[in-house]
Formats: structure tokens, C-alpha cells, sequence
């Protein structure tokens, strides 16, 4: 088992994020979460809209709708705050509440999007990301999240990806 970060930041665990093999984080993010301590726990949320640089050059509609959009019920726990972002990289709102810790860990969906636009976001902001190898998957399916693997270990050391299950 690996020792915990100071704070967890689960992103994109949502509906229309599970496919290609991404759904197999649910379970172990769920039992992640309800053992993490109360006041150290956050949820990065991605809505798309019309119009948005998702729709008109990449030609993706998803998480537009409620459901869709929705964090998957099993991976939410009691009054942790959920913040929405419209892009890759969490919302400055989201990275002010995180100054106060010095290491963050981050799991969910897409490694090779938002988790490492989170990680490179916490690494500008003075903060330790760290990387849940267990608990992130990419809804690309696992060629991109292992791609990602490697750029996380370039970028940040390879201290920064934690592997296992987390004590």
C-alpha cells in the first residue's frame, strides 16, 4: 500500500466519460473516496456547451446534458465540493482551495486530458501532484492512458505516479 497524499481531487468521473474500459476506476475510486478523510476531498466536473472548441473542431457533443454530464452516484460522498470546468485544466477557484495542501492526488478520467492538464495546473500552482496509477483510466482506451504514464514520469518524476492501492 502507498501513503496518502494531503488532499484528493477526483476528476471527471461522469457518465459520459465510461467507455473503452474507463469504468473500471468506479469501484475502486469509490472505495477511495469514502475512506478518504472528511474536508480533504474534491470533484472536478467537465461540462460541454454549443459551441465549444470540443464541438467545433473535434466534432464531440457528449457531456452536454444532465446526464451525461452527471458524476457517476457511486464515486460522490457526502458535501465534498464538486467544481465544473470547461476545458482541460481545473478552474482557478478550484486551485485556491487546494494552496493549502502541499501534495494533491488526482484520479478519474482522462489521464491524458484533464488529469494531466491538473497535474501540469498543481505543479504551476506550488503544489505536488500525484498521479493514483489504480484509480485514473482514459476513455480512449489504455494506450492513452499508459502514453500518459509516460509523459506524467518525464514531466513530474517518476515519484509522481503512485501505483497500488492507497493506504
Amino acid at each position: 500500500m502507498t501513503a496518502k497524499p494531503e488532499a484528493l481531487l477526483v476528476i471527471d468521473i461522469q457518465n459520459g466519460f465510461m467507455e473503452h474500459g474507463s469504468e473500471r476506476v468506479v469501484g475502486p475510486v469509490a472505495s477511495l473516496v469514502r475512506a478518504w478523510p472528511p474536508g480533504h476531498l474534491y470533484y472536478l466536473k467537465y461540462r460541454n456547451h454549443p459551441g465549444s472548441l470540443y464541438e467545433r473542431h473535434l466534432d464531440w457533443q457528449d457531456c452536454m446534458t444532465a446526464g451525461q454530464a452527471d458524476l457517476v452516484p457511486e464515486i460522490y460522498v457526502g458535501n465534498a465540493p464538486v467544481f465544473e470546468h470547461f476545458g482541460y485544466a481545473p478552474p482557478p477557484e478550484l486551485l485556491a482551495a487546494l494552496k493549502k495542501y502541499k501534495s494533491v492526488g488526482l484520479c478519474g478520467v482522462d489521464t491524458d486530458a484533464c488529469i494531466m492538464a491538473a497535474a501540469f495546473a498543481l505543479w504551476e500552482a506550488e503544489i505536488r501532484p500525484f498521479v493514483l496509477e489504480h484509480y485514473s483510466a482514459s476513455s480512449g482506451g489504455p494506450h492513452f492512458h499508459a502514453a500518459a504514464l509516460d509523459l506524467i514520469r518525464r514531466q513530474f518524476g517518476t515519484g509522481a505516479i503512485l501505483q497500488g492501492e492507497i493506504a
